[in-house]
């Protein structure tokens, strides 16, 4: 098991999911969606599918277009560049 965390880590933990849910608001609905079912909820593209009734194939595209968006809006928030 790993090792538990010290203040200061659940603090940095706290806000780096602070970041990542303020990246997420960002996102236009559609692509949040895909990428919280499949990234955080480990739906497969086919369960995205018929739950969000899209094709499987706009699902993919739309899940691409959300990593992108969200990996561009982090390079915002952290000033980054990728």
């Amino acid at each position: 098991p790993p090792a538990p965390l010290t203040p200061i880590g659940e603090l940095e933990r706290g806000r780096a999911a602070a970041t990542v849910y303020r990246i997420l608001d960002r996102l236009p609905d559609r692509y949040r969606e895909v990428l919280v079912l499949f990234e955080l909820e480990g739906a497969s593209g086919e369960q995205i599918a018929a739950l969000t009734g899209r094709k499987q194939a706009t699902v993919w595209v739309q899940l691409h277009r959300a990593r992108q968006r969200f990996l561009e809006e982090m390079d915002r928030e952290t000033g980054e560049h990728r």
